[in-house]
């Protein structure tokens, strides 16, 4: 009889935790050296002030955080570079169950690579938004985020842009791919947010975290924490 109720025991909690699993939000944030520091004025700052650090403490989703400095979408003709060179990475890091979103920040060092074009840069977008959605997964777009050359045009292979003009391109992109799309320089982030005048600091990252979970909310994406 103990046998048989250590059995009915072992069974029930395993399909309690395959449905708290099967209900727990998942996502993945793909970025670049902006979504892997927090920035300080004499360097490094505190790790636990990064987004993905501070996302799973307001919102009780689980964030893996594949970003790293220099990343980003398009390869500019270098074989194995570039997020749409390496979109099997995001699988990768998938685990046993494939997530529920996957967070694109990527963009800032497209536009400061002089052998991407902005067209090249488009096709980038949508093919990596494709990708996710082909996978069953809500790909969710964030435009590259203020930065201290902005309204400087820079030499592409397709002629000489803006940084605003490549968010332009990947509203558009994304707009297309039927994506969601997170616009960070309408936030209230200031100039002194960012130490360096391109990575965020501590509380650049407080104000960009708390309106992104927000956003995630009220599309219906993320849940409220209890």
């Amino acid at each position: 009889m103990k046998k048989i109720l250590l059995l009915l025991f072992l069974c029930q909690s395993t399909f309690a935790f395959a449905q708290e699993q099967k209900v727990h939000t998942r996502c993945i944030i793909a970025g670049d050296s902006i979504q892997s520091y927090v920035y300080r004025k004499n360097g490094i700052g505190d790790a636990s002030q990064l987004t993905a650090s501070m996302i799973p403490m307001k919102t009780n989703v689980s964030i893996a955080n594949m970003s790293g400095g220099g990343q980003r979408l398009s390869s500019g003709g270098t074989p194995g570079w570039g997020l749409v060179e390496n979109l099997q990475a995001i699988w990768y890091v998938t685990g046993s169950r494939q997530p529920d979103c996957v967070i694109v920040a990527l963009g800032t060092n497209d536009w400061g690579s002089p052998e991407i074009g902005l067209s090249e840069y488009e096709n980038s977008y949508r093919k990596v938004l494709s990708y996710i959605k082909e996978k069953g997964v809500t790909p969710i777009c964030v435009v590259p985020t203020w930065n201290k050359e902005e309204g400087v045009k820079k030499p592409h292979a397709d002629g000489e842009w803006t940084i605003q003009e490549f968010r332009d391109k990947a509203v558009e992109a994304c707009t297309a791919e039927n994506a969601h799309i997170f616009d960070a320089t309408k936030i209230g982030l200031k100039p002194k947010d960012f130490p360096d005048g391109l990575h965020m600091g501590e509380h650049g990252h407080q104000v960009f975290t708390a309106a992104f979970v927000t956003q995630m909310q009220e599309w219906k994406l993320w849940p409220k924490k209890k």
